[in-house]
């Protein structure tokens, strides 16, 4: 009971709290571990149990992000997971594969007031099909797009639809097309992050970490694409991210 007592008293105000609601995914992307260590990986769901155990400190905390190596909609118990971290007063977000989505399930995401859905893409084209084994570029976009006509029919302003990019060393000269095709989509924000976890051997080559700090004046020159942006006035936010 005391180390309970101090613990409470002393608790960290986070500004979000990342959960792994699930270990389970219908996709088999090259650069994921749940690919590279699909011998040993053990399939998972949070219980509900464990959850609710988190819910006390949901109140400390702006966002809950329910994600994980996993893809979030395989949880049977996902949007009751949803409901508890709104009821906790904070806001709710996750990020999807695409895959599982369907009509019904974006009308729930809305009504139950999803404040974020992100979108996993490595690539502008088919080429992201290759990479994100399982998964189609083409489905990820209708599903964006019907989540943004959702919320017009529904009027609400969320979920915000967000772009998870991952760039791997094959794909910089692609990322000169982001700009163009960001402009025909409907995200609100799109983050474009590097590898950092190498789960493999044979992704190492496609790490995009710089050893030192020639290496990564380089790589910044090459990505910066910000001026590329307004010229071609897409309305949009980009952060790249160098992980190094």
């Amino acid at each position: 009971m005391l180390l309970n007592h101090l613990f409470q008293k002393n608790q960290p105000n986070l500004d979000w709290i990342q959960v792994e609601i699930s270990s389970y995914c219908n996709a088999d992307c090259i650069y994921c571990p749940h690919t590279a260590y699909k011998q040993n990986w053990r399939n998972r769901y949070l219980s509900m149990e464990a959850f609710t155990n988190l819910v006390p400190a949901f109140s400390t905390t702006k966002l809950v992000y329910l994600q994980g190596w996993g893809e979030p909609f395989t949880h049977p118990q996902f949007f009751e997971m949803v409901r508890l971290a709104k009821e906790a007063g904070c806001r709710v977000g996750t990020t999807s594969n695409g895959t599982l989505l369907n009509h019904d399930i974006i009308a729930r995401l809305i009504n139950e007031g999803l404040d974020i859905i992100g979108f996993s893409l490595a690539g502008v084209d088919e080429k992201n099909d290759r990479i994100r084994k399982g998964t189609r570029i083409k489905k990820v976009l209708e599903s964006m797009e019907e989540i943004h006509r959702a919320k017009q029919k529904y009027v609400s302003d969320t979920p915000a639809i967000h772009v998870a990019y991952m760039l791997l060393r094959c794909g910089i000269d692609e990322l000169e097309k982001l700009p163009e095709f960001l402009s025909h989509a409907v995200a609100d924000q799109t983050v474009v992050s590097s590898l950092s976890f190498v789960a493999s051997p044979a992704m190492k080559s496609e790490s995009i970490l710089a050893t030192g700090e020639k290496e990564y004046s380089e790589l910044k020159q090459r990505l910066i694409i910000s001026e590329t942006i307004r010229q071609r006035k897409v309305q949009r936010y980009i952060s790249i991210l160098f992980l190094r």
